[in-house]
């Protein structure tokens, strides 16, 4: 993806206009013989406001939030019969690893992370909620949603094993005030045999807050996406009411 363009500072680009406009307005007197007393109106240039710049969050603001995001994360109960939290906290798939880009380049000011795994083999589920200026989390989930439309396909070295990344929309209920599903497709070679292992996720937005869920069938399976919405639903519903 080529670089985006440094855009003009609002003050420099308000000086070049003004200045266009009256070398424009000399050039055309000059051309017509007019004379010098004639006068002219000289015209508006209008700039648009630039966004207020996000208020630091403050201490206060930040543990309240902790304690919010903790509060409503989900459990193992949510999840169904035979799963447990997982011992490892954490997960690979995480959105800004999709397509070797970070996505807005935005860093949360408070998350939380919870795994969950069925015995036997039976998939994992992961659940990652981040908290962000309202202004950031809305932009967030409109990145996620335009890379869905221009990004397909990618490949990533994961522990050394090339791996390859296919993503693909899904079916999905609104959640939230605003959410994005997909399903990814990870596929790499295991001990000589290739492998494939299927994620169905949702990103959605309560507020500031953006959760991430994933739920990951055994490899060779397909996750259900009606269990995913109705995780999905429990987990929006839930932050929205602590």
């Amino acid at each position: 993806m080529a670089p985006l363009q440094r855009p003009l500072r609002p003050v420099r680009a308000v000086g070049r206009l003004a200045l266009a406009a009256a070398l424009a307005l000399t050039l055309a007197g000059c051309g017509k013989g007019e004379s010098a007393s004639r006068s002219v109106s000289t015209p508006v240039t209008t700039v648009a406001a630039l966004p207020k710049p996000a208020k630091p969050v403050t201490h206060r603001v930040l543990i309240k939030t902790k304690q919010r995001l903790v509060a409503s994360k989900l459990q193992a109960g949510d999840v169904g019969i035979g799963w447990t939290a997982a011992a490892k906290q954490t997960s690979s798939h995480k959105p800004q690893h999709f397509c070797n880009r970070d996505l807005a380049g935005l860093k949360p000011y408070a998350r939380t992370d919870t795994v969950f795994e069925r015995k036997g083999g039976g998939g994992i589920v992961t659940e990652s909620m981040s908290a962000y200026p309202i202004a950031q989390a809305h932009r967030l989930v409109q990145e996620f949603r335009s890379l869905l439309g221009t990004c397909s396909k990618w490949t990533r070295a994961e522990g050394g094993v090339p791996t390859t990344y296919t993503l693909s929309r899904i079916d999905f209920p609104a959640v939230g005030d605003e959410s994005a599903a997909a399903r990814i497709d990870t596929s790499f070679t295991f001990k000589q045999r290739p492998v494939t292992i299927t994620s169905d996720f949702v990103m959605m937005r309560v507020g500031n807050v953006v959760i991430y869920l994933a739920r990951t069938a055994p490899a060779g399976q397909q996750p259900s996406t009606a269990a995913l919405a109705s995780l999905a639903q429990i987990a929006a519903n839930r932050l929205a009411a602590v």
